[in-house]
């Protein structure tokens, strides 16, 4: 509301100090005609602002309706998108671009100005891209295929040297599989295992959820990979064995890889990777595919698998699988979930340097099945296993095993593992030379065998093993 001015005023008595004077009526009338003057001023400025106050009313119920049909018609058409990003991106390139050419600058000046253009770069790398806002606008709605614009955004920032790619909270549709870039971190608003808030990434069709690529060359590794705080859903409408699709894929993943609370489910594989190297994963959950939970196969190295779950998935929880020669070394399982699984919770074949522990195992697989399976090979240095803290358990009343090792050389240490329910807690079979140290273990309703050894197993037992 504009100010409203107040009128000016002749005080009465000024009428009879001015008539003791001849002089003072002209005065007086000429005072009283300024006055006058100045009122009519002050009526025009109040009629002014009034004016005023009746445009800003008008702007709010007519104008401002009008203004945002506009910029909404812009931003349908991806004219606003151009404005921002142009806005936002052209002038720090240019800027830079012209650093070096302004050669009547000083020295010291051009260097201080490109240090802040590059400044300003990092920051916004280290900030992060976040696919809903300009320019990439995803729409997250679990509508609209996101797939093109999020594979922009990865594309982009790996173009720049790496950096974090956002996705917030919403279910983004993927139509195509994503591929990963080198130096790429993508992080999500949270993982959300029942499919409400949190971030997630909906595959519809027979894709992969996200690949590497599938790069074959050695000198094509991949390297600091960090996937974390999201959902990567498959297609379980048309899920069948035939089907090649996993939720993350590829080869040569290698080198400060991380893999941070993310749920996989409704897959063929929900992991399945080809010459991974130091790959950690923590607080993964793998669950509900069609064969397995995870596969590494082709020389996986120093995987570390902390925390993980890997339940109710058609075949195997996590699998090493058997190459023929020995191809992966420096597995370790730490406080690990395996349960209801089809066939084996963990099957490690060809593996040198194998440790499990903390873990659980429960109901996986059926009598002919193991809860844990773990094979060498023969007359190979396969070096040592450690089984340290686990509990297995099966709800099987018939026959079934808990642990089968073959094949291993050197020392196989078990011991303070917890085995309930089990026809024979431990199998050792074939194999060469290999050395079982059997530490204490708790037996409870183990009905046959605490443990069976086969040809050219030996057996250390220390302490009181069999309790």
């Amino acid at each position: 509301m504009g100010t409203r001015f107040r009128r000016l005023d002749v005080p009465e008595y000024w009428e009879q100090y001015w008539s003791k004077y001849p002089q003072g009526y002209t005065i007086l009338e000429a005072l009283l005609n300024w006055v006058a003057q100045v009122d009519s001023m002050v009526d025009n400025i109040n009629d002014w602002n009034t004016y005023l106050d009746q445009f800003v009313l008008t702007f709010d119920t007519e104008l401002q309706e009008k203004v945002t049909l506009v910029i909404q018609d812009w931003q349908a058409s991806g004219v606003l998108d151009d404005i921002i990003s142009s806005a936002l991106n052209t002038q720090a390139t240019e800027l830079r671009a012209d650093v070096g050419e302004r050669t009547g600058l000083p020295t010291w000046l051009q260097t201080n100005l490109y240090s802040a253009v590059k400044m300003h770069d990092d920051y916004l790398r280290s900030m992060g891209v976040n696919i809903k806002m300009p320019p990439y606008n995803a729409k997250g709605n679990g509508v609209d295929d996101d797939a093109p614009i999020i594979q922009d955004a990865i594309d982009a920032v790996a173009a720049s040297g790496g950096g974090v790619i956002t996705i917030p909270v919403g279910t983004f549709i993927l139509r195509s599989s994503l591929t990963l870039k080198e130096g790429i971190t993508i992080i999500g608003a949270g993982m959300v295992y029942r499919e409400t808030g949190g971030t997630i990434l909906k595959c519809k069709g027979d894709i992969n959820g996200i690949t590497t690529g599938l790069i074959d060359s050695d000198s094509s590794d991949m390297r600091s990979i960090i996937l974390a705080n999201f959902l990567l859903r498959g297609d379980d409408e048309i899920l069948d064995t035939n089907k090649t699709k996993y939720g993350l894929t590829g080869s040569h993943l290698r080198y400060n890889v991380t893999i941070y609370n993310v749920a996989i489910k409704h897959f063929l594989d929900g992991i399945n990777l080809s010459q991974a190297w130091s790959l950690d994963m923590y607080k993964v959950i793998s669950n509900y595919n069609g064969r397995h939970g995870a596969q590494f196969y082709n020389a996986a190295n120093r995987i570390n698998i902390i925390g993980c779950e890997f339940n109710q998935n058609e075949v195997v929880g996590f699998l090493i699988p058997s190459t023929g020669v020995i191809t992966s070394q420096g597995i370790m399982l730490l406080g690990c979930l395996f349960e209801k699984n089809g066939s084996y919770g963990a099957q490690i074949n060809h593996t040198q340097n194998v440790e499990i522990r903390q873990c659980y195992f429960e109901a996986n697989g059926g009598i002919a099945d193991y809860q844990l399976f773990l094979r060498g090979l023969a007359n190979f240095e396969n070096y040592t296993v450690l089984l340290q803290g686990n509990r297995f358990y099966t709800t099987e009343t018939t026959a079934q095993t808990a642990v089968n090792i073959a094949d291993f050389t050197y020392n196989v240490e078990i011991g303070g593992n917890y085995f309930h329910n089990f026809d024979t807690a431990i199998r050792v079979v074939t194999g060469a030379n290999q050395n079982i140290v059997l530490m204490p273990n708790t037996y409870l309703e183990c009905t046959t065998k605490l443990l069976e050894v086969g040809s050219q197993g030996q057996v250390t037992v220390v302490g009181k093993p069999l309790t």
